[in-house]
């Protein structure tokens, strides 16, 4: 309809020209420098005005663009206009937010809402139009005092609606060209300022082999300037004894730039300008540019990588080294620790044995006080022969092997139960067995970590009228724990440290008699199995002891028929 309308019109060729300028304009400012004055010449006015509003929609930027007739010379002339604010209650205002034409008569620039020119003060007739798309009202274009006519005619209004919508399509065609445009350079610029500030040396290499970009780390690293590097064949990089063989890699590698660094399983060297070599580490990658392909090559400096390859080396050597004298060293010492105590039972055995024979012989003529010395001696042999069979059962246990097997947890404790209740007739206890698990590990020893653990809670409950020991698992984090609880005398948790040591003991041998290795034995048995263990408790209320049985993630072994293992420590 509109195409049909400017046909009819004698201003449908300035349109089609303005066509034509805007298919290949590309500045916006130039665009509406060009625009006042060209609608002046579609629709013959005095004055003309086109503004860009602000994002915000209500202040006009200082591209304001008027154009009027000079009074002096009678040439039209053209002017920008300084930021000015679009009144609310100004006709203007009211223009750009119906986003409707206007057309009026007898108006002055302040109920308008601002002078077109700065001489201009009242205006016979006003044709405006808004500049307007689907997103948003970039602005206006305004008429003023039509030439041959009291007021804009309605097809004066068309031919300016094409107009302005033609002048928004292609301002905001620019803002977008031009927005584009000002994103790839600060593109470009970032991606320049990660080459050239890059912490390892980049070096560009064209089809040829020959160096057409490096940073300035590159130039750091080889000594050479920017200009000398440039146009070089990359070997200049490369030692001299390598250069031959350097091409074939080169190609070989950039062929699969993506699958392995270029140095992998080979020792890679840089020659610096003072000839001097180093270590390095290069990565290759291909780049497709309007230029051709490109070959990127990033170097590091190896050397302190060497370094500390070696420094790393040197630290595991020396590992190595004490973890073989500590073998040594507990092996000596389980080998001594089992010869001492073996070597003591003979003499202690005599001790307590004549001890016997004279208290027998000295009868009734002893008198009390020999006869308390006596049985002290036979007390005391009787307590370190206790110890040394502790001592002598910690050192097999070092130096014996783990038999595993799937073992049932369940049977292994109400088998060490039932043994304990038959040695207590006479006490009152609650034992309370939860279901356990299947678990890898050797059934003997793990009987044995049972045992002690319940004596324990059956001495340690003594003075309780009821005593109740409980023994039961929980998995936690994805691990196996098994407990063992009593209402026992407890302890002080700040002591909690030494329970588990040899000879370390909490409470009084008066009051609790024993040997002070039972808690000693169980943790190297929990450690055999790769696990570990520790007790919670409160004085005079509770005491438990948890332990893991092997590595999280090895313990689980219900419905199993894993064949027997022996690890040795």
């Amino acid at each position: 309809m509109i195409t049909v309308l400017l046909e009819q019109t004698a201003g449908w060729a300035p349109i089609i020209e303005l066509s034509l300028k805007l298919a290949g304009e590309r500045d916006p400012e130039m665009l509406l420098q060009g625009v006042s004055h060209l609608a002046r010449q579609i629709v013959p006015a005095q004055y003309a005005s086109v503004g860009i509003l602000e994002e915000d929609g209500q202040a006009i930027s200082g591209r304001v663009f008027s154009s009027g007739m000079d009074a002096a010379s009678g040439m039209a002339a053209t002017a920008v206009m300084p930021a000015i604010t679009v009144l609310r209650a100004a006709v203007l205002a009211n223009m750009l937010e119906t986003r409707r034409a206007l057309r009026l008569r007898n108006v002055s620039s302040e109920s308008l809402g601002f002078n077109l020119l700065p001489e201009v003060h009242h205006l016979s007739s006003v044709l405006g139009v808004p500049l307007s798309s689907s997103l948003r009202v970039r602005g206006f274009l305004l008429l003023a005092n039509k030439f041959d006519a009291d007021e804009f005619s309605d097809q004066d209004e068309q031919l300016v609606a094409a107009l302005a919508s033609q002048v928004t399509l292609a301002y905001e065609r620019m803002e977008e060209q031009k927005r584009a445009h000002e994103e790839l350079v600060e593109s470009r610029d970032v991606l320049e300022a990660l080459f050239e500030l890059a912490p390892d040396a980049f070096v560009v290499a064209n089809e040829d082999g020959r160096i057409v970009r490096v940073n300035a780390q590159a130039e750091n690293l080889f000594g050479y300037t920017r200009d000398e590097l440039v146009g070089q064949l990359v070997e200049i990089l490369v030692p001299e004894w390598f250069r031959k063989a350097h091409p074939a890699r080169h190609e070989q590698v950039s062929a699969h730039p993506g699958r392995r660094p270029m140095g992998e399983g080979l020792e890679l060297s840089g020659r610096r300008k003072d000839a001097s070599e180093f270590a390095v580490d290069i990565m290759l990658s291909r780049i497709e540019t309007k230029r051709g392909k490109r070959t990127k090559i990033v170097i590091r400096d190896g050397t302190a990588h060497m370094k500390m390859a070696e420094h790393i080396k040197q630290l595991n050597r020396s590992l190595e080294k004490h973890v073989e004298e500590l073998q040594t060293a507990n092996h000596e010492l389980e080998t001594f620790n089992y010869s001492v105590s073996h070597d003591l039972r003979a003499p202690l055995r005599q001790i307590d044995g004549f001890a016997r024979i004279l208290g027998e012989r000295l009868g009734p003529q002893a008198g009390s006080e020999t006869s308390r010395y006596l049985q002290r001696i036979q007390h005391a042999a009787t307590h370190m022969s206790g110890l040394l069979e502790g001592l002598l059962d910690l050192a097999r246990l070092g130096r014996q092997g783990l038999y595993m097997q799937p073992a049932d947890l369940n049977a292994l404790a109400s088998e060490v139960m039932e043994e304990l209740r038959l040695e207590a007739p006479d006490r009152q206890i609650e034992w309370i067995l939860d279901p356990l698990p299947i678990i890898n590990c050797d059934s003997v020893l793990v009987k044995a970590v049972f045992s002690n653990l319940l004596s324990n809670a059956v001495k340690f409950t003594q003075p309780r009228e009821c005593a109740i020991i409980r023994v039961g698992h929980r998995i936690e984090n994805g691990e196996t724990v098994i407990f063992v609880e009593d209402n026992g005398v407890g302890f002080n948790m700040k002591y909690a440290d030494k329970l588990f040591g040899i000879f370390q003991r909490l409470h009084r041998s008066e009051d609790f008699p024993g040997t002070g290795i039972g808690l000693a034995t169980v943790q190297r048995i929990i450690k055999k199995h790769g696990g570990r263990i520790w007790a919670e408790a409160e004085l005079n209320s509770y005491a438990t002891f948890h332990f893991t049985l092997l590595p999280k993630g090895m313990e689980q072994a219900e419905g199993s028929k894993h064949e027997n293992e022996v690890l040795h420590e």
